[in-house]
């Protein structure tokens, strides 16, 4: 099953539009199982992005650092979720001005009710207007 978060560049923001189905990971005891989280679908947000060593013209290794916010989300399993920040670590190959990725990347979504979720070794690729990241 193929899960996609995606996000459109404006400058130095990402407009996001998120559709996902994944299991959080509750703030509970770690006796309790986390409880699916369904289809959260959010739009708008933001998302702040650093290449190290940096993007140049030359195909090269990268690390990418990135953080932002969800915008608003809605669930209809979860009603309760309405927002989120994101934080992305990848590794991948990338010059400017041509697609960067696709590489490999962790994903920490924090949502607004105290739960969160993680992706491990999600596939992430990306270019000036947009990403994604598949589980």
């Amino acid at each position: 099953m193929t899960e996609a978060i995606t996000l459109s560049v404006a400058a130095a923001a990402v407009a996001a539009t998120a559709v996902i189905a994944l299991s959080p990971l509750s703030q509970a005891p770690a006796a309790a199982a986390p409880a699916p989280i369904g289809d959260v679908v959010c739009n708008g947000g933001s998302l702040n992005m650093r290449f190290d060593p940096g993007v140049t013209f030359a195909k090269s290794a990268q690390r990418l650092y990135a953080d932002g916010d969800m915008g608003t989300c809605s669930s209809t399993t979860h009603p309760e979720i309405t927002g989120g920040t994101i934080r992305l670590l990848a590794s991948l190959t990338a010059a400017c001005p041509r697609p960067f990725g696709p590489g490999y990347a962790k994903a920490t979504i924090s949502w607004n009710d105290g739960s969160r979720t993680v992706l491990h070794q999600t596939t992430f690729s990306g270019d000036a207007q947009s990403f994604s990241l598949d589980v």
